[in-house]
């Protein structure tokens, strides 16, 4: 059976509409229309070739789509990933030297301060009113007599410390960035634009991942 044959709305999604961005693809984001990535394969690339035998284990496998998706992201994941990463990197074409020296001076600058408050009050408060009430009884001869001490005393002793310390310290950082980068002479600039043209051509990365779905979804031989 064919590829075609086997996806036969290949159209509409078929392998590498499988992938989501949530599957830790780098080359997988929203802005990335993964039908496009269908149509060619299966129309240019791998539409007529005869589909391997683990497709023809999976055909009436109610989980077909899923298990085909965790075997391409188990064997290649991790490949795609650093595959992307490398061919995307930034860097001029047509130099050839790079170097990048990072130095770092660190100081610090301490300011200590310390003050003691302290304050005490001690008061004694002490009200005594003393009263002798004598009155002649109207009937009789003797003289009652009434005596009255009032004493209060309020002692008032407190004691109160305050210590205050202050300790900051300041640290400042200086960095030196020195880059060094250019042609050291060893190449023509010309030389260097072909190999990168060169470089770009044999390793075209939707080629890539092209191929290695068909190690895994077709034999080798149509």
């Amino acid at each position: 059976m064919l590829m075609n044959e086997y996806f036969p709305e290949f159209y509409q999604g078929a392998i590498f509409s499988l992938f989501t961005p949530d599957d830790g693809l780098h080359w997988v984001t929203p802005a990335v229309n993964l039908l496009d990535f269908d149509l060619e394969y299966f129309t240019n690339h791998s539409g007529q070739k005869n589909i391997a035998p683990i497709l023809t284990a999976l055909q009436n496998n109610p989980q077909r789509d899923a298990i085909i998706k965790r075997v391409l992201l188990n064997r290649y994941k991790d490949k795609w990933n650093r595959l992307y990463d490398a061919l995307n990197t930034e860097y001029n074409p047509i130099h050839n030297y790079d170097r990048k020296e990072t130095h770092t001076d660190k100081g610090t600058v301490g300011t200590v301060s310390t003050g003691d408050s302290t304050s005490t009050t001690n008061g004694t408060t002490t009200s005594q009113s003393e009263g002798n009430l004598k009155a002649n009884s109207f009937n009789q001869g003797m003289l009652p007599q009434s005596e009255s001490t009032d004493r209060n005393t309020v002692n008032n002793d407190s004691a109160v410390t305050n210590v205050i310390n202050n300790n900051d310290t300041v640290t400042t950082d200086k960095t030196l960035t020195i880059t060094t980068q250019g042609n050291i002479g060893v190449t023509t600039t010309q030389q260097m634009i072909t190999q990168e043209i060169q470089m770009r051509d044999m390793y075209n990365f939707v080629d890539i991942l092209y191929k290695d779905i068909d190690k895994v979804l077709c034999l080798s031989i149509y």
